[in-house]
C-alpha cells in the first residue's frame, strides 16, 4: 500500500542520513587528530574515515541495485496481471453477481427485522442484530448504509416511527400518553422519540395524533 511504501522510503532516508552523519563525524575526528594529536596523524587518522566511507558507498550501491531489481520485478508482475484481467463482460457479470448477493443479504436482514419486530427492543444494536443474523457488524453496517441509505440508528428509528404512527392513529390507543407509545415503539426516552419523529415526519407525535 501507499502507507507501507512511505514507511519504507522514510526508513531508507533515515538510514542514509545516519550513515552520512557517521562519516561526517569520522571526518571531524580525523581533522582533530591531525590538528591536536602527536601520536595519531595522517595517514592513520584517516583509516576510520575511509572505512566508514567505504561502508556508505557499498550500502548505497546495494540499495540502488536492490531497488532496480525490485522495480523490474514489479513491472514484470504488472504486465502479467494486465494480461490476465477479465474482459468487460466478465467483470460486469462478476459485479452484478456480487450486487445480487449483497441485495439478497440486505433483504433477508430487513425481512428478519420486520418479522421479529426487533426494532421494538430499545437495547437493539448493530452488534446484537449482527450476532442474531450470523454476520459481521461491518457487513451489516455496510448493507444498511448502501441499501437503506441511512445509518443503522436512523434505519431502526424509521421502523419505530412507523410503528408509533400506527398506534397514534389507532383509536384503541388514544387513552395512552404519547410518551408511553414512543417507549413501546422501541425508543428509550421521550426526547429521542420526539426528535426522531419530528425529523422524519415534520411534526411532533402529539400534533400527528390530532
Amino acid at each position: 500500500s501507499s502507507d507501507a511504501y512511505l514507511i519504507s522510503r522514510k526508513r531508507w532516508i533515515r538510514r542514509s542520513v545516519q550513515l552520512g552523519g557517521a562519516v561526517i563525524f569520522l571526518w571531524f575526528i580525523a581533522i582533530l587528530l591531525n590538528a591536536f594529536s602527536s601520536d595519531i596523524r595522517a595517514p592513520y587518522s584517516y583509516y576510520p574515515l575511509r572505512l566508514g566511507t567505504s561502508v556508505l558507498i557499498y550500502w548505497m550501491g546495494y540499495q540502488a541495485f536492490f531497488q532496480y531489481v525490485l522495480l523490474q520485478d514489479r513491472l514484470s508482475l504488472r504486465k502479467q496481471l494486465q494480461s490476465r484481467k477479465p474482459g468487460p463482460g466478465a467483470l460486469e457479470l462478476s459485479d452484478t453477481a456480487e450486487e445480487d448477493r449483497s441485495r439478497e443479504a440486505f433483504d433477508e436482514l430487513d425481512r428478519y427485522l420486520r418479522e421479529h419486530q426487533s426494532y421494538l427492543d430499545p437495547l437493539l444494536s448493530q452488534e446484537s442484530l449482527a450476532q442474531e443474523l450470523g454476520m459481521g457488524t461491518r457487513t451489516l453496517s455496510r448493507l444498511v448504509n448502501r441499501y437503506a441509505g441511512a445509518h443503522f440508528a436512523d434505519y431502526i428509528n424509521t421502523y419505530r416511527v412507523e410503528y408509533a404512527k400506527l398506534l397514534l392513529r389507532d383509536p384503541a390507543f388514544e387513552p395512552y400518553p404519547v410518551t408511553a407509545i414512543g417507549l413501546e415503539s422501541g425508543f428509550n426516552s421521550r426526547s429521542t422519540f420526539y426528535t426522531a419523529f419530528k425529523r422524519m415526519t415534520g411534526e411532533t407525535p402529539a400534533h400527528f395524533r390530532k
